[in-house]
């Protein structure tokens, strides 16, 4: 009994009788007999399918030299494709099985549907294992409707969505396992909820340098999330560590299995706040079973679309660095207001009288500038503008041709675009800041006082050749209407991470982008590491023609109630509800600045890499990051950058814009130069980043700090 009261912590719990664990080692050895087998018969499968593709690939390079034309290159690629694509799934299938070997499920409910007599025992776990000689499920996909009550009902009266309508019942029995490598290690009966046992041992455990799937502790509010296959558009505001991104990846897994015939993972794109999260989160959709989704940030998406522009675009962490030198710019640029001024401004280009040169050909005048004129700006003025020149240029063509035999018209449409007008988003937008008169002329009811400021401000930026970060939706939207079409059918669903960093702009951009997609907005009001950015969930609701489904996420689970007690007393008005996990309670080490580097030696020391897995060390910056990287002397150490696309098991020093989304074991926040002086969003999501320890350390006084070293939520210690 000693490894459930370990578990339960003492919690009242019914561990099973020899002879249930008896039988329940049975049954698991039924289930890996079965799997076995399946596991041998894929991995010939697997053999074969390998044997085979080397040796395509080497016919293809040892006869490259036979193939007569490119219809005969082309049709051995494509059955070279086919051949990887079958060859990915063998491959896939066989990974999972091998997961499933280790341990093939978590749970089992007794389930007795109303007006039978028949009482059901299904087990569930990450993926189905079926008997298909006797036709039975051994065991249910966790994403299977009748597993969704072992998430959502506690003993007594149940029920679940099936196809053909709401089935009701009673489960009379919920038994969780603990089953490592195969082996039954583990039974319990319980009736209460989840978090007794495998949630509680879960948290406890180490964190990794890969987030993991929670399949075995979703809770009934993310189960109620993770389940819901409407078309509609998703807004979930969560707390730190409420797991918002394990639900939305657990959600698409979700959607996945119900939608096989019309959805795959590459119609779906997970937008994470920076490269090292993208890395973070790769493994969850495997481990789930499924392949993983096209995964970018906005700023790799952006640079997609401007890659033909000569300039060099800032990122959002130099945009945080620089953010004190141009405050204004910033603050104005990512707000409602001026999303409006874009808009403006795109309607009254798209008005405009535009202009046209004689189009002149073999040194005749074929077409006058009048003619072509009233064809752009008035015939065709129906056909949005990025494709109207386009079409404007197709009908001279067809005319001229008429008039003029033997016209060689793709000469011809060369010498009528040398004469129409150029639509180069960069330079329009440009042009918004050069001609001052076209800002009374947009209609715009409250033009900022300081716009002169700010039209200077921004020509300085083109004339030193950058495009500054508030800058680069801007562009897109105007290169979405007067240059090339930037939409994309390919994605119906777009998750967006992190949601409370984009500016209204940059959501404008995606709207545009995939218009046909359903959106899952993730994020947390509260999580901020900067002053900007203060646009209310309205704004952006509605730049959607949707009615958005909103779910709060309130508990934290992440943190130990001592570091969640910091947290909430830092921010109250996060609403951060907290689980009871015991655990250290936080310390504030002040000390002078020059002993700061000594300080975090000697806790790197205590805290060894044998107790915690992973360590963050945040600092305010990179280049703060690189003086103490240099001059602490540990081992196991990374400096992670805006270039960085992994944390590693160890010591990770973060700069704090690079902090989002991330845990680890233990955090040690350095306050070196003050800059978490009167932000408390910031102190609040840098504190919410350590799942079991925390130390603040700091060569200036805190304020924030005061009421929480008042109520003895965090302890002091000061160093000379």
């Amino acid at each position: 009994m000693a490894e459930l009261a370990q578990l339960t912590g003492g919690m009242t719990m019914s561990k099973i009788s020899e002879q249930e664990m008896k039988r329940e080692s049975e049954y698991l050895d039924k289930v890996l007999d079965i799997l076995s087998k399946e596991h041998f018969a894929i991995q010939e499968q697997y053999d074969a399918k390998m044997t085979h593709l080397k040796g395509y690939r080497r016919y293809l390079w040892e006869n490259r030299r036979d193939f007569n034309n490119l219809f005969d290159i082309a049709e051995y690629e494509d059955r070279l494709r086919e051949d990887i694509r079958g060859y990915e799934v063998i491959s896939h299938k066989k990974n999972t099985i091998a997961t499933a070997l280790k341990k093939p499920y978590f749970a089992r409910i007794d389930f007795e549907e109303k007006g039978t007599s028949h009482k059901e025992n299904i087990y569930i776990g990450l993926t189905s294992v079926i008997n298909k000689e006797k036709f039975d499920v051994m065991v249910m996909d966790w994403r299977a409707p009748i597993a969704s009550m072992y998430y959502d009902y506690e003993l007594g009266k149940a029920s679940y969505e099936a196809p053909d309508g709401v089935i009701e019942g009673n489960i009379d029995l919920k038994r969780q396992f603990k089953i490592k490598n195969g082996k039954l290690v583990l039974a319990v009966d319980t009736g209460i909820k989840i978090d007794d046992v495998l949630l509680l041992e879960t948290l406890n455990e180490s964190s990794n340098v890969k987030m993991q799937q929670i399949v075995y502790t979703i809770q009934k509010e993310q189960n109620q999330i993770i389940r819901n296959d409407s078309n509609s558009s998703l807004w979930i505001q969560g707390v730190a560590g409420s797991g918002k991104t394990s639900v939305a990846l657990h959600r698409i897994a979700y959607l996945l299995y119900h939608n096989r015939n019309k959805l795959n993972s590459e119609n779906i794109a997970i937008f994470s706040p920076h490269p090292v999260f993208i890395d973070y989160i790769s493994e969850v959709l495997p481990e789930l079973g499924e392949t993983n989704a096209t995964q970018l940030t906005f700023f790799d998406f952006a640079g997609a679309l401007l890659d033909k522009l000569n300039l060099k675009v800032e990122d959002s962490s130099e945009q945080f660095i620089n953010y004190d030198k141009r405050r204004d710019l910033i603050d104005y640029k990512t707000g409602s207001e001026f999303l409006e001024v874009i808009s403006a401004y795109i309607e009254y280009l798209e008005n405009k009288h535009w202009e046209f040169g004689d189009i002149v050909f073999a040194n005749t005048k074929v077409f006058t500038a009048k003619q072509a004129e009233k064809l752009f700006n008035h015939d065709y003025a129906h056909i949005p503008i990025n494709k109207r020149l386009e079409q404007v240029v197709n009908r001279i063509v067809y005319l001229v041709s008429q008039n003029y035999k033997k016209v060689n018209e793709k000469r011809l449409k060369i010498a009528i675009y040398e004469k129409s007008p150029k639509f180069d988003a960069y330079q329009l937008y440009k042009e918004l800041f050069t001609d001052l008169s076209i800002w009374t002329r947009l209609g715009i009811e409250e033009v900022p006082e300081n716009v002169a400021k700010i039209c200077v401000e921004t020509l300085k930026m083109f004339d030193s050749g950058k495009l500054f970060n508030e800058d680069i939706a801007p562009v897109l939207l105007i290169k979405s209407k007067f240059e090339d079409a930037i939409k994309s059918n390919k994605f119906l669903h777009v998750i967006i991470d992190e949601i409370q960093t984009y500016s209204l702009s940059q959501i404008k951009v995606l709207k545009e982008m995939f218009d046909k997609a359903t959106f899952t907005f993730l994020g947390d009001i509260h999580q901020r590491v900067d002053d900007f950015l203060s646009w209310q969930k309205i704004d952006a609701q509605r730049l959607f023609e949707d009615t958005f489904i909103e779910y709060n996420l309130n508990k934290c689970y992440r943190s130990t109630k001592e570091i969640a007690s910091l947290a909430r007393a830092v921010l109250p008005e996060s609403n951060l509800e907290i689980i009871e996990r015991d655990g250290d309670i936080p310390k504030l080490i002040n000390c002078k600045d020059e002993n700061i580097n000594s300080v975090i030696e000697n806790l790197l020391n205590v805290k060894s890499n044998d107790e915690y897995e992973t360590v963050a060390i945040i600092v305010k910056d990179e280049s703060e990051g690189e003086v103490l990287n240099k001059a602490i002397k540990a081992d196991n150490v990374k400096l992670i950058t805006n270039a960085s696309r992994k944390l590693i098991k160890g010591i990770n020093i973060i700069p704090s814009y690079l902090i989002k989304g991330l845990e680890f074991d233990f955090v040690i926040v350095v306050n070196n130069d003050n800059f978490i002086q009167n932000k408390s969003n910031l102190l609040y999501t840098l504190i919410t980043r350590a799942l079991h320890n925390l130390v603040i350390v700091s060569s200036y006084q805190i304020e924030l700090l005061n009421k929480a070293i008042d109520e003895n939520l965090i302890s002091v210690i000061n160093k000379e």
